[in-house]
C-alpha cells in the first residue's frame, strides 16, 4: 500500500511542479499509456477520419436496400415454387407471408454482412422490406422489362392493371403520393 502512496504522491509533485507534460497532457489508465492532450482546459479528442464518418450512412442505406432486395427475391421464389397460385387464399396475406419469409432472409443475411452490428441495422431492413412491400409495384411500372424477367409477362400486365403509379398499398386501400 505504501508503495502507491508514494508514487501517488510522486504524481502530485510532478504536478504541482509543473513542466512538460503535466498539465497540457491526460494519462489514462494504470500503466499510463493512453495520452490525451489538453488546450485550453479541455481535453481534445481525435477527429474521426472521414471514412469513419461516411461509414454509418452507407450502412444505413445498404441495409435499406438489403430489405428491398430481400422482398423482391421472397416473393419470385413464391411465385415461382407455388406456380403463381396463392398459399393463404389472399394476396393480403401472401404478401404478408412474404414480408415476414424476408425480414427472416435479411436478418440471416445481415449477420453474414454486417457481423456484429446486424441488430442495429434491423430497423432499417424491415423499413426496406415494408416500404417495397407497399409499393414494389411502382416498381413494375418504372420496370416492366425487368419484372417480366423475374416473374412473368402475364404478371406483370396483371400489375399493371390492377394498380396505378405512385401509391402506396395498405392493406386493400391505396394512399396516392
Amino acid at each position: 500500500m505504501s508503495v502507491q502512496n508514494n508514487e501517488f504522491a510522486a504524481r502530485l509533485e510532478r504536478i504541482a511542479a509543473g513542466g512538460a507534460h503535466t498539465r497540457n497532457t491526460l494519462f489514462v489508465g494504470i500503466d499510463e499509456a493512453y495520452v490525451l492532450p489538453i488546450r485550453n482546459g479541455r481535453v481534445q479528442k481525435p477527429r474521426p477520419s472521414l471514412i469513419e464518418g461516411l461509414k454509418t450512412p452507407i450502412v444505413m442505406v445498404s441495409a435499406l436496400f438489403m430489405g428491398i432486395i430481400a422482398m423482391i427475391i421472397v416473393p419470385m421464389i413464391h411465385f415461382h415454387s407455388f406456380s403463381n397460385a396463392l398459399v393463404l387464399g389472399s394476396a393480403l396475406y401472401a404478401v404478408a407471408l412474404d414480408a415476414i419469409l424476408a425480414m427472416l432472409l435479411c436478418i440471416l443475411i445481415g449477420r453474414l454482412v454486417f457481423l456484429d452490428h446486424a441488430a442495429a441495422l434491423r430497423s432499417w431492413q424491415v423499413l426496406g422490406v415494408m416500404l417495397c412491400a407497399m409499393g414494389m409495384h411502382n416498381l413494375v411500372h418504372l420496370l416492366p422489362g425487368a419484372f417480366g424477367v423475374l416473374f412473368t409477362e402475364n404478371w406483370v400486365r396483371t400489375v399493371l392493371i390492377s394498380t396505378e403509379m405512385r401509391t402506396l398499398i395498405l392493406g386493400y386501400m391505396e394512399i396516392p403520393f
